[in-house]
């Protein structure tokens, strides 16, 4: 993740697909000489997520082997944003991006994670319970 400390958003995307109903605007196919992370050259997707509140989602696992229910919740906001090829969003949070961003890594997330429009961490920790799932939310 990327934070603008200026604007206390953190920058939260990925490469690869995306899905068209989430985006602000259509998404933009972008040539790339070199992929991010990856050898050789070939076509991006570039969009961002339409502003309003957004849901994260991730499925930890502890040294035990027990998994977890990560949830996090935020507002996408407009701004300026990186051009490089892939899908990024300016996330704001009830706390300082600063500290999300920690409190996030130490929740024992992994580097991928789903983020949904809509509000839906409620949902997610009902979820957790019915299924005897730890639900942790950032």
């Amino acid at each position: 993740y990327s934070m603008n400390l200026v604007d206390d958003v953190a920058e939260l995307g990925h490469d690869g697909a995306t899905n068209v109903g989430l985006t602000a605007e259509a998404p933009l196919v972008k040539p790339l000489a070199v992929f991010h992370g990856k050898s050789g050259s070939g076509n991006a997707v570039e969009s961002t997520v339409r502003t309003g509140p957004v849901t994260l989602f991730s499925i930890g696992e502890l040294g035990d082997g027990t998994l977890r229910f990560i949830t996090g919740s935020g507002q996408v906001v407009e701004g300026p944003l990186m051009s490089i090829g892939n899908t990024v969003s300016r996330v704001r949070f009830a706390k300082p991006a600063t500290t999300w961003v920690e409190d996030w890594s130490r929740s024992g997330s992994g580097h991928h994670f789903a983020m949904s429009t809509g509000s839906y961490v409620e949902d997610l920790a009902a979820a957790s319970e019915l299924l005897g799932v730890v639900h942790v939310a950032v």
